[in-house]
């Protein structure tokens, strides 16, 4: 029995959703501290030019770093997808090539037909088993991760 591989695709990909999931409460985090420094620049706060340097320049940092993550995680799920729906066609196509030949004679198994349903169901599979896992995991860590952070400056 064949195996799906690259198992360490799929670790890694993993990691790059935990990282792609924590976008939405960091982007928070420092929106609201580039927002209080902005308010404090209101009452004179002396510390603000270098406040102001420190939170924009992290806003920036952020910037960047969303960008790898999101580029990352597509081109590794576009990887695993392709990986899973090729060595999913190889099994098929090995399995249709050892049939009786009367096997064909039915009209739902032409190889036509064959052919078609093998790609509506891989296309079906490969947007199944890489975004919608990927979305739900992200979802799932994103709401843990937002609910950490505000227990964790906001107790009470």
């Amino acid at each position: 029995m064949k195996y799906y591989r690259p198992l360490w695709m799929a670790v890694l990909t993993c990691f790059t959703a935990v990282g792609n999931s924590l976008i939405m409460p960091l982007h928070g985090f420092i929106q609201s501290q580039v927002l209080f420094v902005l308010f404090a620049a209101q009452y004179g706060d002396p510390d603000f030019i270098r406040e102001r340097r420190i939170w924009l320049s992290a806003w920036a940092a952020f910037a960047i770093g969303v960008g790898i993550v999101g580029a990352s995680e597509r081109s590794m799920l576009q990887y695993a997808g392709e990986n899973l729906t090729n060595t999913v066609r190889k099994l098929l196509i090995e399995g249709v090539m050892y049939k009786q030949l009367c096997w064909f004679d039915q009209e739902k198994r032409a190889p036509g037909a064959i052919t078609n349903i093998m790609n509506e169901d891989m296309t079906q599979l490969n947007g199944l088993t890489t975004e919608t896992g990927v979305v739900l995991f992200e979802g799932i860590f994103a709401i843990v991760a937002s609910i950490v952070i505000a227990f964790y400056f906001c107790w009470p």
